[in-house]
């Protein structure tokens, strides 16, 4: 199916065409009535030359009014064009944001994740097979997941910004996003509905019960509206975050 713009060559193609045929007609429609002046100065038979005149004049009529519908016609595909252009702009920066390439900036929450108050907890009595509760990936990719499910449109750690195809590992007792080495506590921001987010993450047995519970017992600051974030975009290289997610 031919395109808004296409469509729209067209029929200024078609106009063109018309407008030209109308100018021959004026044309021809003047000389005939300078003819018929001439006639009517010097016959009497002007029946048939004022019925050729008429034909002619509705027939220009009939092309004035063709243009019209032509024109209006043009202004619809104009207007169906933009709203398709506006349609295609939106979902593009909706993309781009939800990849994280640009920075966004909007109302949202924020929420601090630390090491545990305990510095050991006991595993079976035995102090050698001591446990220490720390943060690791794993939690953070917690919070974060449950974030993007909620509806987030952008979330940035410890003001780093992390899109769906991010990189979040720990390396011995040190965490890195994107590349980057990161300290604790955690500040993991979320630009979206505050309410809902906040809902998705302190819902009974979620994410931060399970981080504040016996397996983790880490410190977790409730989550906090914010009425305006900003969070920078993402700089990195995403072909090596590819390369990280499949192991490589």
């Amino acid at each position: 199916m031919p395109s808004a713009r296409a469509r729209s060559t067209v029929i200024l193609t078609i106009i063109s065409m018309v407008f030209g045929f109308m100018l021959a007609i004026q044309y021809r429609v003047t000389q005939q009535t300078s003819s018929s002046v001439e006639i009517l100065s010097s016959n009497q038979n002007t029946k048939q030359t004022l019925e050729e005149l008429k034909v002619i004049q509705d027939t220009n009529k009939q092309l004035e009014t063709k243009l019209s519908e032509l024109e209006q016609q043009i202004v619809q595909y104009e207007k169906q064009s933009g709203a398709m252009n506006e349609n295609l702009r939106k979902e593009l920066e909706n993309a781009r944001i939800l990849a994280a390439t640009v920075p966004v900036q909007g109302p949202g929450i924020q929420l601090t994740i630390s090491d545990s108050d305990m510095n050991r907890v006991p595993n079976s009595g035995d102090p050698e097979k001591e446990i220490p509760r720390i943060i690791h990936d794993v939690d953070i990719n917690r919070v974060v997941n449950e974030l993007f499910l909620a509806g987030a449109e952008a979330v940035a750690v410890n003001g780093i910004r992390v899109a769906t195809t991010r990189s979040i590992v720990c390396i011995g007792p040190v965490v890195k996003v994107n590349d980057q080495t990161t300290t604790v506590p955690v500040k993991i921001e979320a630009i979206g509905n505050p309410q809902q987010l906040i809902t998705a993450l302190t819902m009974r047995a979620g994410v931060l019960d399970y981080l504040r519970g016996p397996d983790r017992q880490l410190t977790v600051v409730p989550p906090k509206e914010v009425p305006l974030l900003k969070l920078p975009a993402y700089t990195g290289d995403f072909n090596r975050l590819s390369k990280n997610e499949d192991g490589g």
